[in-house]
């Protein structure tokens, strides 16, 4: 029950201030445009962000909060204590906080600065210092989400896989419509020497009918199957032939 009180609470208190499920850095800078520069380096890699401008005023910061996660300190600043003695001040009394000295005069080699701390030297280039922040102390509530470039490239290679597929569709249908514009002309020159074949014989079964005979006559009737499933096949082929002229038209017109 204490574990789910102490959840709920959590809970409440981030969806009461949305700043509060961040974590905070604190920014010790005395120079303001170098100050507000900073600040708007840890804002872009998506955490709150905490100023002061000397170590006394990031001291006192300190002892009220407890939700300071890193310190990003100039080491020239005016005052009793400068940057380098500040961060051996809270590497030793707040081990846990992470710490990030800059400097545009001094270098401090890795034997003066406190144990995990990192230096760099000014001007400052804003990538590398969002993806130092991020890497110290996580992703913080940016997300790097799809740049529109990224989405209209993949819409246009998803459209241009359609197409293709399209287009090799209507290419084996109009093969399937040659083959059968062929079989269509094959099939009418078929058919017009049956036709020839069958009046021949017509003739010859007219000259050999009796006249006086009661039997009527009927025309020779074997060629007839054949004929008829010859002329079902054309009109196959003739249907084929006008789906694949017409959607060959349509994507002319599109």
């Amino acid at each position: 029950m204490g574990v789910q009180k102490t959840i709920e609470k959590v809970t409440a208190t981030m969806n009461a201030d949305p700043e509060a499920a961040k974590p905070t850095v604190l920014v010790v800078e005395d120079e303001l445009l170098l100050r507000m520069r900073a600040v708007d380096m840890v804002e872009d890699a998506g955490f709150n962000p905490l100023e002061a401008v000397n170590a006394d005023d990031a001291l006192a910061l300190l002892e009220s909060r407890s939700d300071i996660e890193l310190l990003f300190t100039d080491i020239q600043m005016p005052g009793r204590m400068n940057g380098l003695k500040l961060a051996h001040a809270v590497h030793e009394r707040w081990p846990s906080i992470k710490i990030i000295l800059v400097s545009g005069q001094l270098t401090p080699g890795e034997e003066d600065r406190p144990a995990n701390s990192r230096f760099f030297g000014k001007p400052l280039e804003v990538p590398e210092m969002i993806a130092e922040l991020q890497d110290m102390i996580g992703q913080g509530a940016l997300q790097i989400v799809p740049s529109a470039t990224n989405a209209m490239s993949r819409d246009s290679a998803a459209s241009q896989q359609s197409l293709t597929a399209e287009n090799g569709s209507l290419r084996l249908l109009l093969e399937q419509a040659g083959i059968d514009a062929k079989v269509l002309l094959a099939q009418a020159g078929i058919d017009a020497k049956e036709r020839e074949a069958a009046d021949k014989l017509q003739k010859r079964s007219s000259k050999n009918y009796t006249i006086g005979s009661k039997t009527p006559w009927r025309p020779c009737a074997p060629l007839r199957p054949r004929a008829c499933e010859r002329r079902q096949a054309s009109s196959t082929a003739t249907r084929r032939l006008t789906i694949a002229l017409r959607r060959l038209a349509m994507r002319t017109i599109c």
